[in-house]
């Protein structure tokens, strides 16, 4: 890195998205310019929708000059006022069709989320309105309505998603399961002739006194087939490799995870059993210590340093 210059990091308001750009020179009459085309490339903001602040508090940013070292830069889209704009904004008449609020399509529910950067307040209240409108079966809001309904679904599939995984992974401790075993009749068959085994496994929810789970069709795996897969995912990258934690486990996989907590109870543990244990005992010659801590991500502080 050259003398003058240096490693800035910016956040997009927006989105939240973080970059830290090095060989940032903001020296000369052009240093403050020359940033922002490069933010134009990293960030897909336009040089003339470009709002930079940096300092504590905030303060926006026009010269090179008010950019300090270690500050974070933050990047917030604008939209440019343009004369429609500003002749909109001088005249003075109330009529009702000019007061009337147009209903919000796919345009329109783009240039909020853009102008949240700019007028948080009034971005969120349309939104809530949408939000209503499309809830209630406002006419002139199908789109709308179907794009949130969606949106609602998804995110309750995936909020129950992690509560039965909970209930999973607490049920494989206290082993309050039940397994059934059963032979398919369209398993396929090995060389010794005999159909794979599937199992089902039931085990409690959490606040209920006779409510079950079931998982069903979970196939019965080999340790040899195992350990083979646990090793696959562990030669992944760190971010996938964190879905070999028992609790992770427990929502992506329930198949290696019933059969990592079996594997574990057939050792005939009697004590209150630690998955990571199991995954130890699987394979011992890999490192598994970084089981034993929590992911961590950076703080502010640390990313501010880089």
């Amino acid at each position: 890195m050259s003398r003058n210059c240096a490693r800035v990091c910016v956040r997009h308001v927006g989105t939240g998205r973080a970059e830290v750009l090095d060989e940032v020179d903001l020296t000369g009459e052009h240093g403050l310019e020359a940033l922002r085309q490069r933010l134009e490339q990293v960030f897909a903001v336009p040089v003339a929708c470009q709002r930079l602040r940096a300092g504590v508090p905030p303060r926006l940013v026009e010269t090179a000059a008010d950019i300090q070292p270690l500050d974070t830069i933050l990047l917030e889209s604008t939209v440019p006022e343009t004369p429609h704009h500003r002749r909109r904004s001088s005249t003075n008449t109330n009529t009702a069709s000019r007061n009337r609020r147009r209903p919000v399509g796919t345009r329109g529910a783009k240039q909020l989320a853009t102008d949240a950067a700019i007028q948080p307040a009034e971005a969120t209240a349309a939104l809530g309105t949408q939000l209503v409108n499309a809830l209630s079966g406002s006419a002139g809001s199908a789109r709308e309505a179907q794009a949130f309904r969606r949106a609602l679904r998804e995110a309750r599939t995936e909020h129950d998603q992690e509560v039965r995984a909970a209930d999973r992974y607490r049920a494989a401790l206290a082993r309050s399961y039940h397994v059934v075993r059963e032979e398919s009749d369209n398993a396929d068959t090995g060389a010794s002739g005999n159909a794979s085994r599937f199992w089902i496994v039931q085990y409690p929810k959490m606040g209920a006194r006779t409510a079950m789970h079931e998982d069903t069709h979970v196939r019965s795996l080999p340790v040899d087939v195992l350990r083979e897969i646990i090793r696959e995912v562990y030669g992944m990258p760190p971010e996938h490799r964190e879905n070999l934690r028992p609790a992770k486990m427990a929502q992506v996989s329930p198949l290696v995870f019933w059969n990592v907590v079996e594997y574990w109870w057939r050792l005939d543990h009697g004590h209150q059993p630690r998955l990571e244990d199991a995954l130890c005992t699987l394979l011992p010659t890999l490192d598994w210590q970084w089981l034993r801590t929590r992911r961590r991500t950076p703080s502010q502080k640390r990313f501010r340093s880089l």
